[in-house]
């Protein structure tokens, strides 16, 4: 019978491996308490890593303190402690330790438990693009209140480059005042460089009636440093220069204007099924004496399976110096249910 059995399993997992050979990567995974997953690691986003296999429907969801030894079958960006990032193949070098394999051949090894995080880039420029939608609505009877809102992100991951793009869009009308309309959106290229610095490239957008602002062009040049790596979280530091392009719907005279850039960002990890950013850019402006503006934004998410999840966001927008009819402070806090595509 013991014989039989080892039979049955050698044919389980060879067949499971020519399954994800036909055009699927071979991860392994070995527990601390011994058991062996053979399958595809989508991700780590620590504490949790997410693996699919064959013989389950749905994706398992693993503590990666659980985790002894792990390989994975495919490059990969790859986040260690003290700020460090790598991009390479990463595999067991027995329990406990792990194997970087770099583009130049060169191998680094690390504990297990530096290994904060880490994200598949696909050798296929298309299977490297990751995009999520969601929608809102409320509904309140008193003034018959109506709010309606929709996001949207896409993500491309390269082996030194990361682009982003997003956008929110927000309508809400009521009896007896003006409607509310805000459209916020965004682009990002970051370029990841060594030790814990990188720079980006910025492009923002918002239009907001709250503020009487018809739409803010805001483009800048930052360099930041990643001041905090761990499994918990993370938090960096940027300053640059921007330059604003600005049109109101008020009387205000269109204007130019050049800011500097202050913005700290964090994320925090070490929370079961729930992820948390938050930013503050601070933007003192170089050509309008006294005027100072703040962006804030602290957005919630609750992963659901299948890749749902249900989202909460706060945004607060500051500007000492608005447009005649606008006021300096706005915020909205809006919530939605969504889907993420990788």
């Amino acid at each position: 019978m013991r014989g039989l059995y080892s039979f049955l399993v050698v044919v389980v997992l060879s067949g499971t491996a020519l399954c994800y050979g036909q055009g699927q990567y071979i991860d392994t995974l070995k527990l601390k308490n011994q058991d062996v997953l053979i399958g595809e690691i989508k991700e780590l986003d620590s504490p949790i890593l997410i693996m699919k296999t064959m013989y389950s429907k749905k994706d398992f969801q693993i503590d990666f303190t659980d985790v002894e030894e792990i390989s994975l079958g495919h490059k990969s960006q790859i986040l260690l402690t003290k700020g460090r990032r790598r991009y390479g193949s990463l595999l067991s070098d027995g329990p406990g330790r792990v194997k970087i394999i770099t583009n130049d051949s060169i191998v680094e090894r690390y504990e297990l438990s530096d290994v904060i995080a880490f994200e598949e880039v696909s050798n296929k420029w298309y299977n490297r693009f990751r995009a999520n939608i969601d929608l809102g609505y409320n509904l309140t009877k008193q003034d018959n209140r109506s709010q309606f809102s929709i996001g949207g992100l896409l993500n491309f991951t390269g082996e030194k480059w990361i682009f982003d793009g997003n956008i929110t869009v927000l309508n809400t009308r009521q009896d007896d005042a003006d409607d509310i309309k805000r459209t916020d959106g965004g682009l990002q290229a970051l370029r990841i460089l060594d030790k814990r610095w990188f720079v980006a490239a910025n492009m923002t957008y918002l239009s907001n009636s709250g503020q009487s602002l018809a739409g803010r062009t805001n483009m800048g040049l930052s360099a930041g440093y990643m001041l905090i790596t761990t499994r918990q979280f993370y938090f960096a530091i940027a300053a640059g220069l921007t330059y604003n392009i600005e049109e109101f719907t008020d009387d205000t005279p269109d204007q130019n204007s050049t800011e500097a850039l202050s913005s700290l960002n964090f994320h925090v990890l070490d929370i079961k099924d729930l992820t948390l950013t938050s930013s503050l850019d601070f933007f003192p402006s170089l050509s309008e004496q006294g005027r100072v503006r703040l962006d804030y934004n602290l957005t919630a998410k609750y992963w659901l399976p299948w890749d749902f999840y249900i989202k909460a966001e706060y945004t607060l927008n500051y500007d000492n110096q608005p447009a005649a009819t606008g006021a300096k402070l706005d915020y909205i806090l809006t919530t939605g249910f969504g889907w993420d595509w990788r």
